[in-house]
């Protein structure tokens, strides 16, 4: 028996079978969290599948950013470049660099030419983030960049670095919840190759709350 499992925390569709799911813990490909209660209502409710001509897949909703409960949510910019809605190998933006693309807040970060390391954590994107706007809560999940006594850089959630050809990586080696690029765990795997059009997505939570929300970040060179 063929189920289709819909995560309730991050969206995430899923095939599993029954005899696969019945004598072991299920828990969601993308974000870890356990789905085994929606794995019974599933082999509870199952009926065998009609045929039928053009039946499109299911498709995985985009998880828009919490709101804020302060006051009505501003009108928020659209000045994101055109490029930001799907990710493609082809898709090259007029920039020197490289450029984050936050589509769920509708901001960018700019990463310079002559910039090889860029350090991202939580205090790189809340400038960026309207509390009046958005649940800023959420994004305490994301590690902060902290700095020594020597302003040395000794944490973040993750580094994105240039090699002398112009290549971009990415390392995720001390953040608390992981990264993941294009659905892959990175976490502790060592530099990663990034490529144009690559999704990289962090996992917020926040306390009294089972619910997690995928926050985007599109990267563009």
């Amino acid at each position: 028996m063929q189920l289709q499992i819909t995560c309730p925390y991050c969206g995430k569709i899923m095939e599993i079978t029954s005899s696969s799911a019945q004598n072991q813990d299920v828990i969601c490909e993308l974000c870890g969290s356990p789905i085994n209660d929606e794995v019974k209502i599933a082999i509870t409710n199952y009926q065998p599948p009609v045929k039928a001509e053009n039946l499109g897949q299911a498709q995985v909703q985009k998880t828009p950013f919490p709101k804020s409960d302060l006051i009505s949510p501003t009108n928020q910019a659209t000045n994101v470049p055109s490029f930001t809605s799907q990710g493609s190998q082809s898709m090259r933006p007029p920039i020197n660099g490289a450029l984050l693309v936050f589509p769920q807040i509708q901001k960018q970060v700019q990463i310079q030419s002559n910039q090889n390391d860029f350090y991202f954590g939580r205090n790189s994107i809340l400038p960026l983030v309207s509390p009046q706007d958005y649940d800023t809560e959420w994004l305490n999940s994301i590690s902060r960049v902290r700095k020594d006594n020597y302003n040395r850089i000794i944490h973040q959630h993750f580094r994105i670095q240039k090699d002398s050809t112009g290549n971009y990586s990415i390392e995720d080696s001390l953040s608390r919840w992981g990264t993941w690029v294009n659905r892959q765990q990175i976490k502790g795997r060592g530099a990663i190759p990034l490529a144009n059009g690559d999704k990289i997505e962090l996992m917020l939570s926040k306390p009294d709350t089972k619910q997690i929300v995928p926050f985007e970040i599109m990267f563009y060179c």
